[in-house]
């Protein structure tokens, strides 16, 4: 009886799992060629799969018989900025110190998002200020995968905005980055959980809304530019996003989405959210139902009594 111990980490190209087990009481006399014949067979299995760099080390203290497997593994690293001079120094920082191997780069982060769903990396290297997408958005959409890369940003602004990752405790380096700081920021790299990084956001004032909404459709991050979504609508759990001929299923709150897109979509009902620019025209029924109707869409929106005087003051604005 007793508890098991296993923990692993990253450690000079090499993955070493550890684990610390209680042995059974004494007296078990085949114990000891048991534990012997598992030995053999767990290094066997090591060395076909990974070679003979894969390697078994095991001690018996205390009672307690401990086991460290060190298996050969290069990290697999992206590195996403869009100044090819930046790109270039830490993929030489990075063969300098033989912690990985860089399997791709992308100047934007749109590119990274399309490398990630067909190289798997283990690692990225992210800028935060770029065009098409900033690193903070790309980030967004990486931690809806089942298993998300570990993210390390990277900036070359010293502002304020830092100041949320370190509360956060979300790693990041300062450019030019240092080899040393480098080599610890891999050695702890780790996967950031999307609540963290809508905090982070939330802290940066120089942030831009997301330029797109993603989910993740049969393993993949499906993305749809948020300048198409014609509406936002809340069903149970989740919120639907709508374009002509689409749909995607977000796992956000429709408020948290309303807070961030409140220039581009007002609410016209408690579940739901139209974007301004795609407003054809208000309809009322004998009843006095209102409807709204979105160009490119085929179905029209219910407005609730509440909103109607605000939707009809913006149709009447100049533009609309």
């Amino acid at each position: 009886g007793g508890t098991i111990h296993i923990s692993g980490e990253y450690h000079e190209n090499s993955i070493v799992i550890s684990i610390d087990n209680p042995l059974p009481p004494q007296g078990h006399a085949d114990q000891h060629v048991g534990n012997k014949f598992a030995q053999d067979n767990v290094q066997q299995r090591l060395s076909a799969c990974f070679g003979n760099q894969a390697r078994l080390h095991t001690h018996i203290t205390d009672g307690r018989y401990h086991a460290r497997l060190t298996i050969p593994y290069a990290m697999k690293i992206l590195i996403v900025d869009d100044e090819a001079l930046a790109r270039g120094r830490l993929i030489s920082l990075i063969a300098e110190l033989n912690s990985g191997d860089v399997i791709s780069e992308a100047e934007h982060g749109l590119a990274a998002l399309e490398i990630v769903r067909h190289e798997s990396p283990d690692v990225v290297l992210l800028d935060i200020r770029m065009p098409l997408m900033d690193g903070l958005e790309v980030a967004h959409h990486l931690s809806g995968l089942e298993t998300p890369p570990a993210v390390i940003f990277t900036t070359a602004y010293q502002d304020h905005a830092l100041e949320a990752f370190d509360t956060s405790a979300v790693d990041y380096l300062l450019k030019p980055v240092r080899k040393e700081r480098l080599y610890q920021a891999l050695q702890r790299a780790k996967v950031l959980q999307r609540a963290r990084i809508a905090e982070l956001r939330a802290q940066d004032n120089i942030a831009r809304p997301r330029t797109h909404l993603s989910a993740v459709v049969a393993g993949n991050i499906q993305l749809v530019p948020v300048n198409n979504i014609r509406y936002l609508k809340a069903e149970q759990k989740y919120v639907i996003a709508a374009w002509p001929g689409g749909e995607l299923l977000l796992d956000e709150s429709l408020k948290s989405l309303e807070q961030e897109f409140h220039v581009e979509f007002i609410r016209i009902h408690r579940n739901a959210l139209i974007a301004l620019q795609y407003i054809e025209a208000l309809k009322k029924d004998n009843e006095d139902n209102v409807t709204i109707r979105l160009r490119g869409m085929p179905i029209e929106l219910q407005v609730s009594r509440r909103h109607i005087s605000l939707v009809r003051k913006i149709l009447k604005s100049p533009g609309h």
